[in-house]
């Protein structure tokens, strides 16, 4: 495979060097490899019948199901906020938890003494806010 990938795709041009595909071009190589009706496969997820690049468990897999099974993180209900969403990391006790809510920090407010999301100086989103517009009054 490293053959091929110091050459620019779709030029066509340059010959491949090495392996058991010596002397073809790069597009003649691909459409060998990925258009030839002998490397059709049904696929072991969803069934139809794809030219098959990958294998999950010596099964055979279509590209866009193999994008699906590895790069799309998977989705569950989030243990905060109880939205589905894709997990970005786990609780010790095994609870996922999303992307939003893993970046909040949980803390003590400092004027209302509750246990809560800190939004800034200390202070709890409410806190915050009327500390806010009591500044804004004195300003008025």
């Amino acid at each position: 495979m490293n053959a091929f990938r110091r050459f620019r795709i779709g030029t066509g041009k340059k010959r491949l060097r090495s392996g058991l595909i010596k002397g073809l071009t790069v597009a003649e190589y691909y459409k060998l490899r990925y258009h030839d009706p002998s490397t059709y496969r049904k696929c072991y997820i969803c069934g139809r019948k794809k030219p098959v690049r990958m294998r999950i468990d010596k099964k055979a897999v279509c590209p866009r199901c193999y994008q699906r099974y590895y790069y799309s993180p998977p989705k569950s209900i989030c243990y905060k906020c109880r939205h589905l969403r894709p997990v970005t990391k786990y609780t010790d006790d095994g609870k996922p938890i999303c992307h939003n809510c893993c970046n909040k920090k949980i803390g003590f407010c400092s004027e209302c003494r509750e246990e809560k999301r800190i939004q800034a100086l200390g202070l709890c989103y409410g806190c915050y806010q009327r500390r806010r517009r009591r500044r804004m009054e004195k300003l008025t």
